[in-house]
Parts: C-alpha cells; sequence; structure tokens
C-alpha cells in the first residue's frame, strides 16, 4: 500500500470519525476511559482544520 493512498483516501474519514466519536464522549451516550475522557473535556479539542 501507498502511503499517500491512504492519506489522500483515509485522513478525511478518520477526522469526521474522530469528530463523532468526541461529541459521543461529550454528550455521555459513550462511556470513556480516563485518557479519552480527559481529551474530550479539554478546551481546544476537535478536527484537525485541513
Amino acid at each position: 500500500m501507498h502511503l499517500g493512498a491512504f492519506l489522500a483516501a483515509g485522513v478525511n474519514r478518520m477526522i469526521d470519525a474522530s469528530e463523532v466519536w468526541l461529541e459521543l464522549m461529550r454528550s455521555d451516550r459513550v462511556r470513556a476511559s480516563e485518557p479519552f475522557w480527559a481529551r474530550a473535556a479539554s478546551a481546544g479539542q476537535g478536527a484537525m482544520k485541513i
């Protein structure tokens, strides 16, 4: 697999999925472990703007 192909096809979906999980953690619809909850509760966390 060529890394460039992965980045072009996969990063946007990974970013979208990360935003969904962050919102699920913040809304308490999923129970996150302490390290993940600490990130979700921190200000300035969100999707990387590309």
